[in-house]
């Protein structure tokens, strides 16, 4: 059922968020069995959010986040690897949509 795999999307998102978090704003490394987990969980949401990113745009209306380059597309934001806190804050916004979108489902 497509509400159980967007919660299990969102909690992948929720973990990958937290490490990002762990990255980028406390400055920290991930432990071995941490990067193993990031990675594998990476490859997972990577390959969901090709899946689902369209049905939360049509229920969000999420699509962008301002940058310094103007409005870019959220979604390469929050998969990208630079260590900028753009990444954290386009995570949560795709986060919050995707509960939004389970809710409204």
């Amino acid at each position: 059922m497509i509400v159980d795999e967007l919660k299990d999307f969102r909690d992948k998102l929720m973990q990958y968020l937290a490490y990002r978090t762990k990255q980028i704003n406390q400055h920290k490394g991930l432990t071995k069995e941490e990067l193993a987990d990031f990675e594998l969980i990476y490859e997972e949401i990577s390959i969901s959010a090709g899946k689902y990113t369209q049905l939360v745009k049509e229920y969000t209306g999420l699509e962008t986040i301002k940058t310094s380059a103007g409005l870019q597309d959220v979604w390469n934001w929050a998969f990208n690897f630079e260590k900028n806190t753009l990444v954290v804050s386009a995570l949560d916004n795709c986060l919050q949509a995707t509960s939004r979108t389970i809710g409204k489902l």
